[in-house]
């Protein structure tokens, strides 16, 4: 993977959001959106049960009114709001441990609307997981897919917005703030000696679990010497270095992809931030998209200096000169 190359790219839009110590008064335009999204959630949940396959038929006539399906499977389920009938197609993965944000669908009289603009699998939250962050853009507040998913799975939700942060949590939607829009950070300058990198490919199952265990030992290196990297973050680094850690993205159809994830916050052993590659082999997830994930599962560390020199990145280095066995 060109590593080096693609992190100059990103850098130069790069920009995080971080949340305040205490939850703000939430602005008064959203009381009314905010009140919807938490009954008709708590609803979506109460008839869940009753909820029934849906044939194809009932799925070519949503599709034919603008509804883009995902590949997942899909329920129908009634909700009584007030005499009024909403019927709700609500998408299911193969785990239905797993938290789909997207796409479901609330489907009122001849008018669809989406839970998000991607279809969205945030997979099942690992050992330790205490939240699940996922930015929301069809909305300034969170939906009732939100409230739904966020009870259904029993994980708090913190949802990203043009209006701010929201936590989702037991029902209930509340507002965090707005965030702070931190400066861009300038794009690395690749030092005049830097190595080239080259593109991997392992083409097979086997290539790739050659590829794993010839990189273990610098997975173990940069575990071990992760602390101190996680202590210096913590601490604040000097203007214009950035942290990153590796991890692997997992899909509904079993690919996996290895990303780098540009760190906005470490709670514990909760690791927040947004995914800084493209994404070429999962499906559900998108350059910029927030991403949450256990310590357990960092690959490597990474801190970059605004004149391209890297510290850490041993998995990546080693990656570089990886030769495939034919």
């Amino acid at each position: 993977m060109n590593h080096r190359r693609k992190l100059a790219i990103l850098l130069a839009a790069a920009f995080a959001c971080s949340s305040p110590a205490s939850a703000e008064e939430m602005p008064l335009e959203f009381t009314e959106a905010v009140a919807n999204a938490e009954r008709l959630g708590q609803a979506l949940l109460a008839a869940d049960a009753a909820g029934e396959a849906v044939d194809r038929m009932t799925l070519a006539e949503i599709a034919r009114q603008g509804a883009e399906l995902c590949e997942f499977a899909y329920r129908l389920v009634h909700v009584d709001d007030n005499g009024r009938d909403v019927r709700y197609l609500i998408a299911r993965a193969k785990s239905d441990s797993d938290v789909v944000i997207g796409r479901h669908f609330a489907w009122i009289a001849d008018t669809v609307q989406s839970s998000t603009r991607s279809c969205l699998n945030l997979g099942t939250p690992g050992r330790g997981v205490v939240a699940m962050t996922v930015t929301h853009l069809l909305s300034p507040t969170p939906n009732e897919f939100h409230v739904y998913e966020a009870l259904k799975h029993r994980i708090p939700l913190l949802v990203l917005t043009s209006a701010g942060i929201w936590s989702v949590t037991e029902g209930t939607i509340t507002f965090e703030g707005r965030g702070e829009e931190q400066p861009s950070a300038a794009a690395p300058q690749l030092s005049p000696n830097a190595p080239q990198d080259k593109e991997l490919q392992a083409v097979d199952a086997e290539q790739i679990e050659k590829m794993h265990k010839a990189m273990q030992i610098y997975v173990d290196e940069a575990r071990r010497t992760y602390p101190a990297a996680k202590a210096r973050f913590l601490k604040g680094l000097p203007r214009g270095e950035n942290f990153f850690l590796t991890t692997r993205l997992h899909d509904q159809q079993g690919r996996t992809e290895q990303v780098f994830i540009a760190v906005q916050s470490i709670d514990g052993s909760l690791v927040r931030g947004s995914i800084y590659n493209e994404i070429n082999t999962v499906e559900g997830y998108a350059f910029g998209q927030s991403y949450s994930f256990p310590e357990s599962e960092i690959i490597d560390w990474l801190i970059t200096k605004p004149d391209g020199r890297e510290e850490g990145n041993l998995v990546g280095k080693f990656l570089d000169t990886y030769e495939p066995a034919p």
